[in-house]
């Protein structure tokens, strides 16, 4: 039973679920024909034909729905669409909710000027609201959220960037138009999602690496991890077993966020025995974080050590002075995937393609040549 139906049966009495979800395909067949308030609906046995049911069965979900004012029966005139349908009014304002992780506060350089331009230009009469969302009692956050959009009666989607499994699992289940962006989860029935293809990425980075002679090559990551971390991870593991390096060839350190942690594993590794050549940096901030740790110790880059990472952020990426992977469309235009992807969705709860692989880029230091995927 949907969201939607054990809202109805918890408000009034209950029906059987055959007739529930009778109810639930018509409120879609609703949506799907793009119908207005007041537009004329199926009669009850054209409904009957068109959805295969019973008279009896037929005459319930259609009473059911006359009663939450989704359709209007009229005596001896028909059934019309009830104010309470799932219709899109140009005059209601769409609220769409962009959701960052918490510990995206202090990132003073994220692009969100962009991101309102990219989802208004697909969007004409939406009204951006960012939030960030807490590590701990994400889902009721934004539980929240949606629950205030809809008491204000307004017609909303929601863009999860590097949500967890509990949160996208969540914003699945309660069908509201909703897309991830740096998902990676696979399910079944997940979230559709786009992501930066970062197994590609992963095998670029490392591949590059092989081939300037780096046989001992160390990542850090410092944030919470997730399922793309693990397509990350085999992307360069890929490339390292294609040249045929020992296990031993990479080092992987998970450290806690923050300049300190980041720098002093840095250190660690750089004092340790058989120290590495070249290190990457989950993220663009953190290749910062090593590049200073290391020049600190008079090693010149890329002489002595090598710094490479992979980024999310086109924009931000193609400034840095070390060799990196970043996705091969604007920042931009990636959002304005992700704005036709909700458009789709309320308007017809279906997509043709529900996951999007962003591809990327290799930029190589200067002098060097680029490869693209």
């Amino acid at each position: 039973m949907s969201i939607q139906q054990e809202n109805w049966a918890a408000t009034g009495k209950r029906e059987s679920a055959t007739v529930l979800e009778l109810a639930d395909r018509i409120v879609a067949d609703i949506r799907r024909r793009g119908m207005n308030v007041g537009d004329r609906y199926l009669t009850r046995d054209e409904a009957q034909h068109a959805f295969g049911a019973s008279t009896g069965v037929m005459n319930r979900a259609l009473r059911w729905l006359a009663t939450k004012r989704v359709l209007d029966r009229r005596q001896r005139s028909g059934t019309f669409i009830g104010p309470n349908a799932p219709v899109r009014s140009p005059a209601r304002v769409r609220t769409i909710h962009f959701l960052l992780p918490a510990d995206r506060r202090d990132v003073f350089g994220y692009p969100f000027d962009a991101v309102v331009r990219a989802l208004c230009k697909e969007i004409p009469e939406a009204s951006v609201q960012f939030s960030f969302v807490p590590d701990r009692n994400e889902v009721e956050y934004v539980k929240e959220l949606i629950t205030a959009s809809e008491k204000a009666g307004q017609c909303f989607g929601v863009v999860s960037v590097s949500g967890s499994h509990a949160l996208n699992t969540f914003l699945a289940e309660t069908g509201v138009p909703a897309v991830a962006q740096s998902s990676y989860v696979l399910d079944e029935g997940a979230l559709p999602a786009v992501d930066l293809d970062l197994r590609e990425g992963g095998r670029l980075l490392a591949q590059y690496l092989v081939e300037q002679g780096h046989s001992r090559i160390a990542l850090i990551h410092a944030a919470q991890p997730r399922q793309g971390d693990n397509e990350f991870f085999d992307g360069i593991s890929e490339a390292l077993t294609a040249a045929e390096l020992p296990h031993n060839a990479l080092i992987y350190r998970f450290v806690p966020p923050g300049i300190d942690s980041i720098a002093a594993e840095t250190q660690r590794l750089l004092d340790s025995e058989d120290p590495p050549t070249a290190f990457i940096g989950r993220v663009g901030s953190i290749a910062r974080v090593i590049a200073q740790t290391v020049s600190e110790r008079n090693t010149r880059i890329p002489d002595d050590i090598e710094v490479v990472f992979i980024d999310h952020s086109t924009s931000e990426a193609v400034q840095s002075p070390y060799p990196h992977v970043c996705p091969e469309p604007t920042f931009e235009e990636t959002i304005a995937i992700i704005a036709k992807m909700l458009g789709e969705l309320s308007e017809t709860e279906e997509l043709a393609n529900r996951r999007v692989l962003v591809p990327v880029r290799f930029h190589a230091r200067k002098g060097l040549s680029n490869k693209t995927k």
